[in-house]
């Protein structure tokens, strides 16, 4: 086996290797994979928001292919645009339903582009996924690419497509200055796809491919055979027929160098597993042949050039939140609602009898259309015949802005300190939240009730002015400022806003709701009204403030169904970026 495996690891290619040192130039190289793989790879994920970088990438591989352009995907694709369905203009002036060809048929052998791919719906991605795997050699299935922009490392496209795409380049590092024509044209690639289709990879390369995929938290059997396929075009892209070493490394850089899909990210200054100590059988002398040393010595160097793809990832990476994090976190906000004036465009409904709404005749007439025969035969009548039930209505959807309600304890003797962080907690919210435009509000309860001391409001000279100087000390009506919580969010749900309620208390009431001193029965109403205000699903966020875990509290969080953060030493960054966690995950 040794003897066999000899030619693979000699990399004597026919010419020089293209230098894939620089990032634009390992995106060149991934251009030429997809353009000589086509459907064999699946297609490429370009990490990258819009801009002259992306598009010159775009435009370099389109300018290879003229005659074969790529065919874009809209955000707000219909099923009918996507999988094919009726043409309403074919029918309106054949009288009779004329379908047309989808979009995923259209791109057959393709270039199919996705772009703000991490908001792609699922029915979309799933629709894609299984075109992706039934695809046939009469039939190719597109060439998907996901143009990724999301700003958040959890806002990524759907792993349903992910797992389907063999290639992942990473341009957000990069500028203008980086951007050079790609070295390789059509007929390069018309002249290695002969060699890419004759071309064979030993058994032993598949066996290196699936261990260092493995070693690297991917569970899935399409990454080794995308590893297969991407190293086979890179020797064809050389004028070669035989993988080499450095064809299977580079292999492995673009399709395992990155995080596997739902999995943790781990410290990339792991040593790469040791592939080596496999389990050995009862029957055997621990002894090793050449051609196994050989595959496994093979298996650390796939492992190790993708590990440091992953290490140069995880870099620019961290660089990328650290810029986010100077100019403003611009991530998601508040909740998906559906409307009918402004936002993304959403699949139509029909129109109600005491409804308003402006009419998607697109669709109305899509509606329609079926019955044309039927209904003109009925009144003679020569123009399109539509009735009240085909009337469909525009939708959008938008994400509502957030409302972060602060219910804050100002009674006892560190009501000060709280009441203190808690300014401290808008005023950093306020600054960093400036771009998604959310409200902020106060309500402080001590003495005999709770009081609204700020409005919700953006403004932070509005929240230095009105919390400029808080009271504190006295009784705790902790049922009441539940109730005053309830109604701020209730009002704040009116006005097309995603209120989120964080409590800052130890849990311990004792007043009632007509100001007695009577802590059982406050307790009660505590319990009633938590109870109330869970029962309106909005999120909630409990931080202790005692001294060391309370009861009272945890159970006071459950009530009100809110997640528990024990919190003695109150900070007010603290505090603001528990809430941003929090509204990030909504």
């Amino acid at each position: 086996m040794a003897q066999d495996l000899a030619p693979l690891t000699r990399d004597a290619p026919a010419k020089t290797p293209t230098d894939v040192s620089a990032p634009w130039a390992l995106a060149e190289l991934a251009a030429a994979i997809v353009a000589i793989a086509g459907a064999s790879i699946g297609g490429v994920r370009v990490i990258a928001r819009n801009g002259p970088v992306r598009s010159a990438w775009l435009e370099e591989l389109n300018r290879a292919f003229p005659e074969t352009p790529p065919i874009a995907v809209p955000l707000s694709v219909d099923r009918d645009r996507l999988v094919g369905g009726l043409s309403v203009d074919a029918t309106l002036r054949a009288g009779k339903p004329v379908y047309e060809t989808g979009l995923i048929a259209a791109a057959e052998g393709r270039a199919l582009v996705l772009r703000m791919a991490e908001r792609t719906e699922d029915w979309v991605a799933a629709t894609l996924a299984a075109r992706l795997d039934e695809g046939t050699t009469a039939k190719p299935p597109p060439i998907v690419i996901l143009l990724d922009e999301g700003a958040d490392t959890d806002e990524a496209p759907p792993n349903i497509l992910l797992e389907r795409v063999g290639l992942t380049i990473d341009l957000s590092t990069l500028s203008h200055r980086d951007i050079a024509p790609f070295r390789w044209t059509g007929k390069d690639i018309a002249a290695a796809k002969p060699l890419f289709e004759d071309s064979d990879i030993a058994p032993e390369w598949l066996t290196a491919f699936t261990q260092a995929a493995l070693a690297l938290g991917y569970t899935s059997l399409r990454k080794p055979i995308f590893c297969a396929a991407a190293a086979r075009a890179v020797a064809a892209f050389h004028g070669r027929k035989d993988v080499c070493e450095t064809d299977a490394a580079l292999a492995c850089q673009l399709v395992l160098g990155g995080v596997p899909n739902g999995a943790p990210e781990t410290s990339n200054t792991d040593p790469a597993p040791d592939v080596s100590e496999t389990p050995q059988s009862d029957g055997d002398d621990g002894s090793r042949s050449d051609g196994d040393s050989a595959v496994d010595d093979l298996t650390e160097r796939m492992i190790a050039a993708a590990l440091a793809a992953r290490l140069q990832d995880a870099f620019e990476t961290t660089g990328r939140a650290a810029q986010r994090r100077r100019g403003g976190i611009s991530g998601k906000s508040g909740q998906i609602m559906r409307a009918d004036d402004k936002g993304a465009p959403a699949r139509p409904r029909p129109r109600r009898a005491r409804g308003h709404g402006r009419l998607d005749l697109i669709q109305t007439l899509r509606k329609a259309a079926p019955w044309q025969p039927l209904r003109k035969a009925e009144t003679r009548q020569t123009g399109p015949a539509i009735r009240p039930s085909d009337l469909q209505i525009k939708q959008f959807k938008r994400r509502s802005q957030s409302s972060v309600i602060f219910i804050v304890d100002a009674s006892g003797s560190a009501a000060m300190h709280r009441l203190g962080e808690a300014k401290g907690a808008v005023e950093h919210l306020l600054s960093d939240c400036y771009a998604r435009r959310d409200m902020v509000s106060v309500i402080a309860f001590r003495g005999e009730a709770a009081d609204l001391l700020l409005p919700p409001t953006r403004s932070l000279v509005r929240v230095q002015r009105s919390l400029g100087n808080l009271p504190g000390g006295g009784a705790t009506p902790l049922a009441d400022a539940i109730l005053a919580g309830h109604r701020l969010a209730r009002a704040e749900m009116t006005r097309g806003r995603a209120p989120f309620l964080v409590f800052l208390s130890d849990g311990r009431g004792n007043l009632t709701r007509d100001g007695k001193n009577n802590r059982d029965r406050a307790k009660e109403e505590t319990a009633h009204l938590a109870k109330q205000l869970r029962a309106e699903g909005w999120p909630s966020l409990f931080l202790d403030t005692s001294r060391r875990p309370n009861p009272a509290a945890r159970h006071l969080s459950d009530l009100l169904g809110a997640r528990y953060k024990f919190l003695p030493h109150v900070s007010g960054q603290h505090v603001s970026t528990l809430v941003r966690d929090e509204i990030g995950r909504r």
